[in-house]
């Protein structure tokens, strides 16, 4: 903390030193179930509950830490990581297509040659969903909107001359990248934060790249997400109470993982050390020492406060 800094920020923690609250444990159970995962080839999405402010993004930069370095046998697979944060996008669109090329440039990271393949086939897949969207959006009247046609020929042309004459479906696509997948020797494991923050529909958008979309084989969701504020946000599509939008993020979360309470005497902890990096500060400002007032603020704490 430097003499100019008037102010603590509220940034997530970046190292396992700045764990003031005693998340590391909880954290390392998560990373264990993860990588014990890494042999299962089933898709799954571990959601983590916690309401704005009480540390999720923290809490899953402790689940990140070194989470690609353990000890392996030798059926299990390696972890590439993909990060994921829809905020920055203006439409639902961007989100959706910046996800799929994002992804597939991930996989050309790495010289594993079956990882470049599961990155080509991801390239073909977003392909293809931009050309059923420009196809839908060609095809919709301004006066019947269910009248959406998918053409062939924007399709093909969409995805390259190597697909002419060839049929084509999502399903087909997914199963070459679930099959290049398979023998990569790599499980993918996607974080994406702040959807919290997102509108309703950009909200619905994430939860069926996750649930619809990209549900690949070998791949590990990371959520972190206000569980009330979420299903609220989509319970009016799938029925009128905020019950209907539990229910449907039940189906979404496969695991869902509560953040641990902060008990009393980790608050008062990281009070205390936040306050003492204040104090520092005010003393070379002040150029003199007032312990005793600062005692006294010290001995006022209350985790209520909190």
């Amino acid at each position: 903390m430097s003499e100019n800094t008037h102010f603590l920020g509220d940034n997530p923690i970046e190292r396992i030193e700045d764990d003031l609250f005693n998340f590391e444990h909880y954290a390392l159970k998560v990373q264990q179930l993860i990588q014990l995962n890494s042999n299962d080839s089933n898709p799954l999405t571990i959601g983590i509950y916690g309401k704005w402010g009480e540390g999720k993004t923290s809490f899953l930069k402790l689940i990140e830490n070194k989470i690609d370095v353990w000890k392996k046998t030798e059926a299990q697979k390696g972890i590439l990581k993909y990060h994921f944060n829809p905020w920055r996008y203006s439409t639902e669109e961007e989100m959706l297509f910046d996800f799929f090329d994002g992804l597939a440039k991930t996989m050309f990271v790495d010289k594993n040659s079956n990882l470049q393949k599961v990155g080509k086939g991801i390239l073909r897949f977003s392909k293809y969903l931009k050309a059923v969207k420009i196809s839908a959006s060609a095809g919709i009247s301004t006066t019947n909107k269910i009248s959406a046609t998918f053409e062939p020929s924007e399709i093909f042309k969409a995805l390259g001359e190597d697909f002419v004459g060839k049929d084509i479906t999502l399903d087909k696509l997914k199963d070459k990248v679930n099959e290049a997948l398979k023998v990569s020797n790599y499980k993918i494991v996607v974080f994406i934060d702040d959807i919290d923050r997102l509108d309703k529909d950009e909200i619905y958008t994430i939860l069926k790249i996750v649930k619809l979309n990209g549900n690949f084989n070998n791949f590990i969701y990371l959520i972190p997400l206000d569980s009330e504020h979420v299903s609220k946000a989509i319970s009016k599509r799938y029925g009128d109470e905020i019950k209907d939008g539990r229910f449907f993020l039940e189906k979404i979360i496969n695991i869902p993982i509560h953040l641990p309470r902060i008990e009393e005497e980790d608050l008062k902890y990281f009070f205390e050390s936040k306050f003492d990096l204040i104090k520092k500060s005010l003393f070379k400002k002040l150029k003199t020492n007032k312990e005793e007032e600062f005692i006294l603020i010290l001995y006022e704490f209350s985790g209520r406060f909190f």
